[in-house]
């Protein structure tokens, strides 16, 4: 099962097509919103299934595994619930800095400018992860992100608050 319908989600499913005889993508909209290239890819590969107007409404599990999706039909409002063996989330890339888009700068997509420092325009604050312009949208980059911003955060402490 992959959640999303823009061209991470698209190009996921027809990578997962070589794990699994059957790839679900369940799509809020009522349309996938990738590049035409990648869409006509995934429409063409017999292992893709596309569900449109589809909610996510619940995760469930059992001894800590996952092993139920539920979801509802947008148009009806019927819930089902769905035993997919793996759920991969690719519902977009909008940065979640909203307490921070009036202060520190953005890109036009809205991702906090840093430096190599992980440093904003604004001396103190430091971004790392998904927020941050120029990262991989990766889980384990993202970690190691935090791990040197926080050791960026400790030197520019030491250096301007030595003293204090």
């Amino acid at each position: 099962m992959v959640v999303g319908g823009g061209n991470s989600a698209v190009e996921e499913a027809v990578f997962l097509t070589r794990f699994s005889p059957q790839v679900t993508i369940l799509v809020r909209g009522d349309r996938l919103s990738a590049s035409k290239l990648a869409i006509d890819k995934a429409l063409s590969t017999p292992a893709i299934k596309v569900r449109y107007n589809i909610e996510i409404v619940e995760f469930k599990g059992e001894n800590n595994r996952f092993t139920t999706l539920v979801v509802k039909d947008i148009k009806t409002g019927k819930q089902e619930e769905l035993h997919p063996a793996a759920a991969f989330i690719f519902i977009g890339l909008q940065p979640n800095n909203e307490p921070f888009s009036t202060t520190v700068a953005t890109n036009a997509q809205g991702f906090v400018r840093t430096g190599s420092d992980f440093q904003t325009t604004i001396e103190g604050i430091f971004a790392a992860g998904d927020v941050r312009a120029g990262s991989t949208k990766q889980l384990v980059s993202a970690a190691g992100e935090g791990a040197a911003a926080a050791i960026a955060i400790r030197q520019h402490l030491n250096t301007h608050h030595a003293g204090e």
